[in-house]
């Protein structure tokens, strides 16, 4: 298990913290809460990150609808 802050994290890939941190919380991915307001910092394990935006896709894609059907 790798752990990794969120603004590491967010820096990395190019996004805002807050994106990432919303993205944490959305996946329902553990977290450990360090220091407070400013110096804030969320550490994950980017494993399960991944794993939770993988299921995600899946899910997704099952739940789009099929081809119309005609009605000739």
């Amino acid at each position: 298990m790798s752990h990794i802050s969120d603004r590491k994290y967010a820096m990395d890939q190019g996004l805002p913290v807050e994106a990432v941190r919303k993205l944490i919380k959305r996946l329902d991915v553990p977290f450990v809460r360090i220091g407070k307001g400013d110096s804030l910092v969320l550490m994950f394990d980017t494993e399960q990150l991944n794993a939770a935006i993988e299921s995600s896709k899946k899910s997704k894609k099952d739940r789009r609808r099929g081809p119309r059907k005609s009605s000739k």
